[in-house]
């Protein structure tokens, strides 16, 4: 029997400047068949083990700080760049509705000990989710990016209507990757502070 092999291309170019890393999915070079379509791309997983504590700078509100404490319970935080995705279309069911929270800024930024990272969108925010999980394996923080909507209307566990969308990503993802070393180890407060410092300049 014949056996097809499924294949999705996605090309990811990366750039050195300074201290930054700058990841480019061109939109155009992204290739799917149409029976198996590309939904999501989770870009730069960044993963924190289950032995070492960290912190999330989320920009939701005035900022928030996500503190990952080995041990503790499962959370999964997820909250929409500027609280909404032109590529989906959901319709939450009244009964199982959730306040969901919007990002401000596409940034977040993750320390671990004396390094951290500072992730900032250039290009495709508002097809991006910020998701944030810790667990007893460890803590992830990392962008999804919707990339097209499965063009057929189901219903999933009677809870929530997908429908299909009007249009497809229509621009680059590019996301921005600061890393830099704190000399001391200072507190969370201060070390967002300094990051949110840099941020304000490279805007």
């Amino acid at each position: 029997a014949n056996k097809s092999t499924l294949t999705y291309k996605v090309v990811l170019d990366f750039k050195l400047s300074g201290n930054d890393l700058i990841v480019t999915v061109p939109k155009d070079e992204l290739v799917f068949y149409r029976k198996y379509p590309l939904l999501k791309i989770a870009l730069m997983d960044f993963f924190i083990n289950a032995t070492d504590e960290a912190s999330v700078l989320i920009p939701s509100g005035s900022g928030a700080i996500a503190k990952f404490v080995p041990g503790n319970s499962a959370l999964t935080y997820k909250g929409m760049v500027y609280d909404a995705d032109y590529n989906k279309t959901d319709r939450m069911l009244p009964q199982v509705m959730q306040e969901s929270s919007k990002l401000s800024l596409p940034m977040y930024a993750v320390r671990n000990g004396l390094n951290t990272v500072t992730t900032c969108i250039e290009s495709g925010a508002a097809n991006a989710q910020l998701v944030y999980e810790a667990g007893k394996q460890g803590m992830r923080c990392y962008y999804d990016f919707t990339v097209l909507q499965h063009d057929k209307a189901y219903v999933n566990i009677k809870t929530s209507i997908n429908q299909p969308a009007n249009q497809i990503t229509s621009e680059d993802i590019t996301v921005r990757y600061t890393f830099a070393e704190n000399e001391i180890a200072d507190s969370d407060e201060a070390v967002f502070s300094n990051v949110a410092s840099q941020y304000r300049e490279y805007l």
